[in-house]
C-alpha cells in the first residue's frame, strides 16, 4: 500500500467562525459550558478539539464564500459542509434532528459518556457502526449531540 502524509493545513478565519458558533452554543447551554471546563480542568483539552460537528440556523449563517467551507451533504431542511485538508470540526446549516441551534461531542463510546455525565438518552445507530448519536442534553434552545464516529 502506498503511504501518503498528509499535511494538514490551518483556516484561521474558518476556525475562528467556528470558535464563535461554539462560544455561542455554550453561552447558552450549562451542560456544555460544563463540559468545555471540565475538560480544561482535567484532561488540559480544549472542547474545540472535542467537536465533531456545530449546528447554526440558516438566518445566523455567514455567507459561505468568506470563508473556505465545502458542501459535504444536502438533506432536506439542512447542509452539511467542512474544510477539505482540515481537522476542523463540521458545519451544519439548518434543522438538523430537530435541532436548529447546537454541538456534537466526538466520544469514543456513547453510553461510557452518558454514564459519567448522568445524561441517559436514546442512542440512535447500530453498535459498531460508522455512526451513532444521542442528543444527551438540550437546554435553552441548544442541543448536545454525543456521537461516535468509526471508519
Amino acid at each position: 500500500m502506498e503511504r501518503r502524509d498528509m499535511e494538514w493545513q490551518r483556516y484561521p478565519s474558518a476556525e475562528e467562525y467556528l470558535g464563535r458558533i461554539l462560544t455561542d452554543v455554550q453561552e447558552k447551554n450549562p451542560f456544555i459550558r460544563k463540559l468545555g471546563l471540565r475538560l480544561k480542568a482535567h484532561a488540559g483539552a480544549r472542547l474545540f478539539d472535542w467537536i465533531d460537528y456545530l449546528i447554526t440556523p440558516e438566518h445566523t449563517a455567514l455567507p459561505l464564500n468568506e470563508v473556505p467551507f465545502c458542501m459535504e451533504k444536502e438533506a432536506e431542511g439542512y447542509r452539511v459542509f467542512h474544510v477539505p485538508e482540515s481537522v476542523l470540526p463540521r458545519l451544519v446549516i439548518g434543522r438538523y434532528a430537530g435541532i436548529e441551534s447546537g454541538a456534537a461531542v466526538r466520544v469514543e463510546r456513547i453510553a461510557d459518556f452518558q454514564a459519567a455525565h448522568q445524561c441517559p438518552a436514546p442512542i440512535e445507530g447500530t453498535p459498531f457502526s460508522g455512526f451513532r448519536r444521542s442528543l444527551v442534553n438540550q437546554t435553552g434552545g441548544i442541543g448536545v449531540f454525543a456521537v461516535e464516529r468509526r471508519v
